[in-house]
Formats: structure tokens, sequence, C-alpha cells
């Protein structure tokens, strides 16, 4: 008899220590958002910058560490917006998240840049303009790199496209201009060729 009521004592004392260590759900007063963010082959991607908003106001930014994960700390319940971006990726779109259970981890998955452009290439093989031209637009690049001369180059195929061209000269321009500017590849010859093609 003695030994049950110690064993039943001790299911008991655990159950309370892991109840006890283990976050409520629709909290109320602040706690810890965790979120995790994963590339197209559910691998983690480290160094991506996800900014918070709470309603108009922007609450903060985080960055993932090697695991994908990232943190915002003594964060109120309530409703969110998270968006992110990282060189190389699709950016993260405004997705709403409402933090009200601990428990949860929020996570999104996206696309690299070259996984990117063969979905556009499909795209264009398919006849589908908008969609292609709305993914490049989503392509997170640095200013002077070959990723932008690419993207770059895709934003003025695509305007190619177009059949008023008096419309988009004045973006081809803009967009040849920022070709011929690039340092880390020389694209003069190619904009020139762009520009007599398309001008």
């Amino acid at each position: 008899m003695n030994r049950k009521s110690t064993v039943f004592s001790l299911i008991i004392g655990f159950m309370i220590f892991f109840t006890g260590c283990v976050s409520k759900p629709h909290f109320s007063g602040k706690g810890d958002m965790c979120g995790m963010i994963l590339d197209e082959n559910n691998k983690p991607i480290s160094d991506f910058i996800i900014y918070c908003n709470s309603g108009p106001l922007f609450f903060g930014a985080a960055s993932t560490n090697a695991e994908g994960i990232f943190v915002f700390h003594d964060v109120p319940s309530g409703e969110y917006s998270l968006y992110g971006e990282k060189n190389g990726f699709v950016k993260m779109k405004k997705t709403g998240y409402f933090f009200n259970d601990r428990t949860k981890l929020f996570c999104c998955q996206l696309i690299s840049a070259s996984t990117a452009f063969c979905k556009i290439d499909k795209y264009l093989k398919n006849g589908e303009i908008e969609n292609a031209a709305e993914l490049v637009e989503k392509i997170c690049f640095e200013k002077d790199s070959v990723l932008a001369s690419v993207v770059i180059s895709y934003q003025i195929y695509l305007l190619s496209f177009d059949t008023n061209k008096n419309k988009n000269k004045k973006k081809i321009e803009k967009f040849i201009k920022r070709l011929r500017e690039l340092k880390s590849i020389d694209c003069k010859n190619y904009a020139d060729e762009m520009e007599e093609k398309l001008l």
C-alpha cells in the first residue's frame, strides 16, 4: 500500500512539474514570439531579417540564426504582421499572425532566387507574363551584384512583351541605365544591345 501511494505521489508530482513548465495558450501579458524560416528544400535560412508590425506601428526586427529561428522577446499577445527579406531569396510578404499561444511556432517557407528563375521561365513558356513579372519583383538582391544584373535583365525582357511600347519606354530606359551602372559585372555591351532592340 505504501509503495502504491509513493508511485502515485511521484506521478502527480511529475504532472504538476511538467504542466507548470509549459506555457499556457491564450495567455495575457507578454511572451517570446518564435518562428522559423525555411527554404524550398526545408533547410533553415540563416540571417533572414524579419520585421514585425503591430497594426500601423513598427514593433521591431529580428534575424534568424543558423537553424532559421527568430525570436521577438517580451511581445504582448495580439495580432501582428510579419514580413522579411534576405538577398538571394524571394521576399516574405506581409503575413498576419495572431500571437496568443506561446507553445506555437510561426513557420514560413520561401524560395531561393535560382528556384524563382526556374518558375519565371515556366511562366514565360506558358505565356503567364503577369505571374512572371510579379515573381521577378519579389526577388531580393544587393544593388551592385550579379544577381541584380539578372533581375534587371528579366525586368527589361518582361517589359518588352507589352504592346504599348511608349508606356514602358521610360521604365526600360531606367533599367538599362541601372545595368550600365553595375560595377560587379560589365553589362555595358549588353545594355547597348538591349537599347538598340527595344528603344
